[in-house]
């Protein structure tokens, strides 16, 4: 039974707050807030619901902006916070070409070792091809610089071989340079960055989770309807692991609505690692609880994600009778008009735009609207492509 079913009869939202954690993203803020002023336009155009943007004041390290939004004569007002960590993500990107190629052997063996990497395969081999299409590309300048290397020897002795070399540089430079259309140091950093957060937490962002949950709380006791966590990509992580955490530590006190709503999740990337001890935990902790109510959003279109998949009953510890989570697809190739041609990252992140036909999925209406997000999905089932089958059986101590 999921977490909606609990709801009596629905409510009105007045007053929401929403926190979002986004993904393994360099781009600031800002482009958060265009996106949503954009696109909820668009919406609008569709549902008839009005939004209208104003700044708030914002306390460190948040980037946030006021919604005020009108459907069917209801008014709701909502306080959108942004939890920034993308000078974290670029600081992490810090590795040149002669870097890259140790970080990558790194990363390998982390998946290799606990024999996460096949799990990951089993379930879906769709998104584990972000994962060797930079390794075989690096593969590939190493085989041609090895045999530039040799030609360039035959040819031409140390000259050649020095030529052969520098040539290969040049390439590899070249290539880095190119990133932001070839994506291959990018997902090498960000599969680093998961499996590293996973063993040793940055602490910078660890701070920033604290600050974020001082927030969540404070949001609740300060009486709103509804406090909607959203996680997107990496970031579904952050937020399973925030709302986790506050339910173990016997936070989340008081009477308004407590949602978390997934987007695009690469959980299983970071909870099939022996290493993923807390996060484990908390997705057993979330998916029982009947205080929040989960909503997990994907689609088979999206190959950045591991579309469908119960984050928590694929990692082996969602708990008997678990409330949580309702997964549904956002079925981009009947929503989205286009959405065959879009490019890979841009159906990544087609869950923050509008939707041709939003009738299952409607990001504006979730975030601005009137319902709260259980009463919103109430009644609903998993989608038929639900995968709810373990994939990993880490054993973990008395805390896990």
């Amino acid at each position: 039974m999921s977490a909606a079913a609990t709801l009596q009869k629905p409510e009105t939202i007045r007053r929401r707050a929403v926190f979002v954690l986004p993904g393994y993203d360099p781009a600031p803020p800002r482009r958060y807030r265009e996106i949503y002023r954009s696109e909820a336009a668009k919406q609008g155009e569709i549902t008839g619901q009005s939004i209208g943007l104003s700044p708030v004041s914002r306390p460190a390290p948040f980037y946030g902006w006021q919604v005020s939004a009108q459907q069917a004569g209801r008014s709701t007002h909502s306080a959108h916070w942004i939890l920034p960590w993308n000078d974290l993500v670029r600081s992490s990107m810090k590795a040149g070409i002669f870097g890259i190629y140790p970080l990558a052997l790194r990363t390998g063996w982390t998946y290799l070792k606990g024999g996460a990497l096949w799990a990951l395969l089993r379930l879906r081999w769709q998104p584990m091809l972000a994962v060797f299409y930079p390794l075989a590309v690096l593969m590939g300048q190493v085989l041609v610089a090895t045999a530039g290397a040799a030609l360039g020897w035959q040819l031409a002795g140390w000259a050649g071989l020095a030529l052969g070399l520098g040539a290969s540089l040049a390439g590899a430079e070249y290539l880095r340079r190119q990133d932001s259309r070839t994506y291959i140091y990018y997902l090498l950093h960000l599969y680093a960055f998961a499996a590293r957060n996973m063993a040793r937490p940055n602490p910078d962002l660890a701070r920033r989770m604290n600050a974020l949950a001082d927030q969540v709380q404070a949001a609740l006791d300060d009486g709103v309807d509804e406090v909607l966590v959203v996680g997107h990509s990496l970031g579904a992580q952050l937020a399973t692991d925030l709302l986790g955490d506050m339910l173990r530590d016997g936070r989340l006190n008081g009477p308004g609505h407590v949602a978390l709503l997934t987007l695009g999740q690469i959980i299983p990337m970071m909870s099939f690692l022996p290493a993923a001890q807390r996060l484990r935990r908390n997705l057993r902790a979330v998916a029982a609880s009947s205080r929040i109510f989960w909503l997990d959003v994907s689609s088979q279109a999206d190959g950045g994600c591991f579309a469908l998949a119960d984050a928590a009953a694929v990692s082996g510890v969602a708990p008997q009778g678990a409330q949580n989570p309702l997964v549904i697809s956002a079925a981009f190739a009947d929503t989205v008009e286009g959405a065959e041609t879009q490019r890979f990252f841009a159906r990544h992140f087609q869950y923050y735009r509008a939707f041709a036909r939003p009738e299952n999925y409607d990001y504006f209406a979730i975030t601005a609207g009137p319902l709260p997000l259980a009463a919103r999905y109430a009644g609903r089932k998993n989608s038929p492509q639900c995968i709810l089958k373990p994939f990993v059986r880490v054993q973990d101590g008395p805390d896990g």
